[in-house]
């Protein structure tokens, strides 16, 4: 039979957290920085970061989109202009898509 041994643990209680609660910060912008505005502001004003190295990337992916009439659209090499959206457009055109004229398309067949 194995001998039993008798170990002592100390427990050591706080009254405070610890983990501090964060405090909550609201946004201030209703609208969500979007991928595309750092583009449009380089193609529109000609604004590049500071950092040299992300002013060489942005020159490059601008470079594959063009301005028309006030909205992006991505050149394609053999393909007409594709418009660029929002993620809230983007989620609206796939909700149609999906639901909407197409939604007969996608149910299963007897």
């Amino acid at each position: 039979m194995a001998a039993i041994r008798n170990r002592r643990i100390t427990f050591i209680s706080s009254e405070r957290a610890a983990i501090e609660e964060q405090e909550e910060i609201m946004c201030a912008d209703p609208t969500p920085f979007s991928w595309k505005e750092e583009i449009i502001r380089f193609l529109t004003d000609g604004i590049e970061p500071e950092n040299q190295k992300d002013a060489k990337a942005l020159r490059r992916k601008a470079s594959r989109f063009v301005m028309i009439d006030g909205e992006l659209y991505k050149r394609g090499f053999s393909q007409p202009f594709l418009k660029c959206l929002t993620p809230e457009e983007g989620n609206y055109v796939l909700r149609e898509i999906h639901e909407g004229m197409c939604g007969n398309h996608l149910e299963g067949r007897l």
